[in-house]
Parts: C-alpha cells; sequence; structure tokens
C-alpha cells in the first residue's frame, strides 16, 4: 500500500507512516514531510497553520480537531483521539487530498482547461510590487468599514493602501476559446482555499449623440491588444492592492469579458462551461507561480463584486456557480446607478450574505443596503476626471470602496 495523493506520494517519512507504528509522526518533529501535513490540513479543514516544516503544537492541535472530527481512534487501545499523525490518520489525510486533487483535473469525456501566465505579453507585469505600472497611477481607497447607512455627519478619509503583491495575466483556453483572467496575489498568502472575484464594467460605454464609446474593443480581445492591454488591465493593481492591503489578505481574481457576455450566459462568458473547474485551474497555475505547495487546490469559499455595469455578468456568475455552495458573498458598488438596474439587493441563494453600496437612496434601506450621500464623501479628493458630481460619486464608490468592504468579509 502506498500514498496516492500528489501532494504526499513518494515522500518516504509520511510513506512510513502510513505502514509502520515506529513512523508515527508527533509534536516536535520537524521537516518537509511536516510541512505537507500542514499544508493538507489548511486545504481539508481551513486550519490556517504557516507550513513551516514545525509540528509544533498549532499543528499538534489542528491534528487533533482534524481527527475528532473524522473520529479518527484506534480502539484497540484508545477511547479518544490524539494529536499524532499514524497510519489511521495519514491514510485518511491521503484519501481526502486525492478526491480534492481529482476535482482539478479534466476528466477523460472533456477537453482541457488551461491557465497560462502571459510573461511576455505587453499587458503582463508578473511581478511582485507595491505600486501599478509605470504607466498608471492606482487611485486612493478610503475608510472606516460600513455595513449600514451611516449618518448624515459620517466622513470617509482617503488614503494610499500600500501592500506588495503578485500583478499576474493569465490566458485561459478551454472548449477551443481564449478568456483571460488577471490576479492580485498578496505576497506569503498560503491559503488558496478562498479567493475574491471582480467583474469589471463594460468596455462599451454611452456617449454624445448616441455613439457609444468603446473603451476596448472585442476584435482585440483574443490576443489581449488595444484598449484591454491598455485600460482595462489596470483593474489588477487598481482593485489588487486593495484586497492585499485588507486585514484578511485575499486573491483576488479579475475577469475581463467581452461586451457579448454581458447579455448572456453565452460561448464569450467564461463561466458558461465548467465555472468551478476553471476557477480552480486559475488558482493551481498561480500557485505554480508564486511558488506555493505544489499539490492542487480546490475554492469552497468565494466572493464576488462588481462595479456599474459589471454587476450584470456577475449576476449571471452567481446563477452558473448557485449549484456549486462556492459563492459565499456579494457586493454590489452603485449598479442601481444605472437606469438599467433594477433597484434591489443582488438576488443570491439563501444564506448568501449580499451588500450594496449605493448613491441610490432606499428609506427605510433593507438589511445589506448602504445608503451613501454626496457629503459622505466630503474630505475625498479624487473625481477621476469626472465632472458631474453624480459621475464622481459613481466612480469614488466603484473604484475607492472595495478595501473598506473586504474589512467586515466573511471569506
Amino acid at each position: 500500500m502506498a500514498l496516492q495523493s500528489k501532494l504526499f506520494r513518494g515522500d518516504a517519512k509520511l510513506e512510513a507512516a502510513l505502514v509502520s507504528d515506529s513512523a508515527h509522526i508527533v509534536q516536535g518533529a520537524i521537516g518537509s514531510h511536516v510541512s505537507k501535513i500542514q499544508q493538507a490540513l489548511n486545504e481539508l479543514d481551513g486550519a490556517g497553520l504557516n507550513p513551516d516544516e514545525n509540528y509544533g503544537p498549532a499543528t499538534a492541535s489542528a491534528v487533533l480537531a482534524y481527527k475528532q472530527k473524522r473520529n479518527i481512534i484506534n480502539r484497540s487501545y484508545q477511547t479518544r483521539a490524539d494529536n499524532i499523525v499514524g497510519k489511521m490518520t495519514m491514510a485518511a489525510l491521503d484519501a481526502e487530498m486525492r478526491e480534492k486533487e481529482r476535482k482539478t483535473e479534466p476528466g477523460p469525456d472533456t477537453d482541457a482547461i488551461t491557465a497560462t501566465l502571459k510573461k511576455d505579453h505587453p499587458a503582463s507585469f508578473a511581478v511582485t510590487q507595491r505600486v501599478a505600472a509605470p504607466t498608471f497611477t492606482i487611485p486612493k481607497a478610503v475608510r472606516p468599514p460600513v455595513i449600514f447607512s451611516p449618518n448624515k455627519q459620517f466622513r470617509f478619509n482617503e488614503f494610499k493602501p500600500e501592500a506588495d503583491f503578485h500583478d499576474l495575466l493569465f490566458e485561459v483556453k478551454k472548449g477551443g476559446r481564449v478568456f483571460w483572467i488577471g490576479a492580485a496575489v498578496p505576497k506569503r498568502i498560503t491559503d488558496f482555499s478562498r479567493a475574491q472575484m471582480y467583474f469589471t464594467p463594460s468596455t462599451v460605454k454611452p456617449g454624445p449623440n448616441g455613439v457609444p464609446i468603446v473603451l476596448a474593443d472585442d476584435k482585440d480581445y483574443q490576443a489581449f491588444t488595444g484598449g484591454w492591454a491598455t485600460r482595462m488591465r489596470n483593474f489588477i493593481p487598481m482593485m489588487g492592492v486593495q484586497a492585499a492591503a485588507a486585514e484578511k489578505p485575499v486573491t483576488l481574481l479579475i475577469t475581463f469579458m467581452k461586451a457579448t457576455a454581458f447579455s448572456a450566459l453565452n460561448d464569450d462568458n467564461v463561466f458558461k462551461d465548467r465555472p468551478v473547474q476553471t476557477l480552480n485551474v486559475v488558482m493551481n497555475a498561480i500557485k505554480r507561480h508564486v511558488g506555493a505547495a505544489p499539490f492542487s487546490s480546490v475554492i469552497d469559499k468565494l466572493g464576488v463584486s462588481s462595479f456599474s455595469s459589471g454587476v450584470t455578468p456577475m449576476k449571471l456568475c452567481i446563477g452558473a456557480l448557485a449549484p456549486s455552495g462556492l459563492v459565499k458573498e456579494v457586493f454590489n458598488f452603485d449598479g442601481p446607478f444605472l437606469a438599467a438596474h433594477r433597484k434591489e439587493l443582488t438576488h443570491v441563494p439563501k444564506g448568501v450574505v449580499s451588500r450594496i453600496f449605493t448613491q441610490h437612496q432606499l428609506s427605510p434601506p433593507p438589511p445589506g443596503w448602504v445608503n451613501l450621500l454626496p457629503d459622505h464623501f466630503r474630505f475625498v479628493t479624487e473625481t477621476f476626471g469626472q465632472l458631474q458630481p453624480e459621475n464622481i460619486m459613481h466612480q469614488r464608490i466603484g473604484k475607492m470602496m472595495y478595501h473598506q468592504a473586504l474589512a467586515n468579509s466573511i471569506v
């Protein structure tokens, strides 16, 4: 009998722990085999361990909790679980990790999903950075956080969010199509079982005299050139630094989709086909780049957010992911400002937290609805080149409030 999971198999000390009582792994052990156990406990139980190769008190407590949840007890001489990784525990960890890895692998009856980091692409920085690309200035963010409609005397303060993060751009291929997903990954992050995902607004906006303004042309999407490279990809550092600077840093995925993908869950929408598997493939590609553990991850907690017209594809994604139970919270940044959008909370499956930050006033506001007034932003100077007060506020809500929303995230 040998270990089967990619994480464990071939490790001599773990293989020995599977078959030999004398090879049990106990508190005080040190080495790479301990790190793998810590990584598995993070993946399977969300233990939050630092994979430091040291079987200390925190790891021992996590092992005990793991065994208690699964009633792993050797009835021949025990009446309760202990904090030792022996034959039964090793077998259980290996079986669960193998099952998690299996869920990320393409089945025999499907085409493969690939996610390739585009290091040599003009729009890819593929670096760990505290600031964005030299051609783009990251706007400030606001605080303190709000979860209820603040009173008229409340004031936001603007500040410059700072954090080290990997700024990445991935080309995702599946079903003969190309899609693009950005990622902002906080430095030293170890938990890849949770993520946030941000949907960018539409690349086509109403213009004067009925002529639309095209920020990024669909014809340039396949190669990610034109406005996609020079304008839309800036959402990665803009929103990513706010996520990385949060009290509980989290990997942020940025979805880039053609304007045609906004109307329906069609072939141009990355989440039409195998949405959960696609996210897992991207997360594992991220792990390979940032040098995290080499075994496969499975996301089990996801928050989704968007601003303005990006709320439409966000809702399509929520529907596509609903059967998985993956989405745990939703942030809507001023979607009701748009005339075509319904003035109501984003519809979500039961148990999902839904919150909306908007200048569209409801009285009384329902739970999760945060009414915002111009005076709340009196001390904020960012205008984003807008002239009309309502447009200035729309941009501030969408581009400066993500950090404060994450302060109360459950993901």
